[in-house]
């Protein structure tokens, strides 16, 4: 059982590590100017960031193992050391630059916390959130230019399908009604919320891809539909 126990923790906190690397690898690479005659370099602000991430999964990975052996208030004690750091980093960093941005100590804290999580055995959780992260924050540029691009009427048609989704379609009934018992408001919904999403995604398919990718995404997506609601 020691040795189980022992292999689970050790796990626990190679994930931990893991995590913050992933993170750690794109805020690097985000971190340093390159240029077309460097462009395969690897300079040693690149190398820092990933060491620094990779340390802060870590660290959140021991400071949850010690919360699991006395109390949960070591995790409160730890999350908060962070962010004081954090915010003090933030602050000297903010004078110095001038840049208000605090995508990197957010990012810091989502590492920390992330190998925290994976220490309480929540590894695909973790991995997961820590990918979603690292391709959130190397897709900024594609999304300044995309909300740029938006118009006022895009921006409230997203808005309006988000409240459908998030707010008006959890409140339908889910039970038969009707003749028969044979209409299901929420399915109806969620049927509706497919076609909307379907054609959604297809129009800012062609718009980022292009006509012909866009058009075979939106027909492949609505195949997936069509089969969906028959079944």
């Amino acid at each position: 059982m020691h040795e189980l126990n022992y292999a689970t923790e050790l796990l626990g906190l190679l994930i931990a590590l893991a995590v913050g690397l992933i993170i750690g690898f794109e805020r690097g690479w985000q971190s340093q100017n390159l240029d077309s005659a460097r462009h395969e370099e690897i300079d040693d602000q690149t190398v820092t960031g990933i060491r620094t991430f990779g340390l802060l999964g870590l660290a959140g990975g021991v400071v949850a193992q010690l919360a699991m052996l006395s109390t949960g208030w070591v995790l409160a004690t730890g999350v908060l050391g962070i962010s004081a750091l954090l915010i003090v980093g933030y602050v000297h960093s903010a004078k110095a630059t001038s840049d208000l941005g605090a995508t990197t100590e957010v990012a810091a804290l989502l590492a920390f916390l992330l190998g925290a999580l994976a220490v309480y055995g929540l590894y695909l959780e973790a991995v997961t959130a820590a990918v979603i992260t690292a391709v959130l924050l190397g897709a900024k540029e594609r999304i300044h230019a995309l909300l740029r691009s938006l118009s006022r009427l895009e921006l409230n048609a997203s808005l309006q399908l988000l409240v459908i989704v998030l707010v008006i379609l959890p409140l339908l009934p889910n039970q038969p009604m009707g003749p028969w018992d044979s209409i299901n408001p929420q399915v109806i919904g969620w049927l509706v919320i497919l076609i909307a999403g379907i054609s959604f995604v297809g129009y800012f398919a062609v718009r980022l891809l292009g006509d012909r990718v866009g058009l075979v995404l939106t027909a492949l997506l609505g195949g997936l539909a069509s089969s969906t609601a028959l079944t």
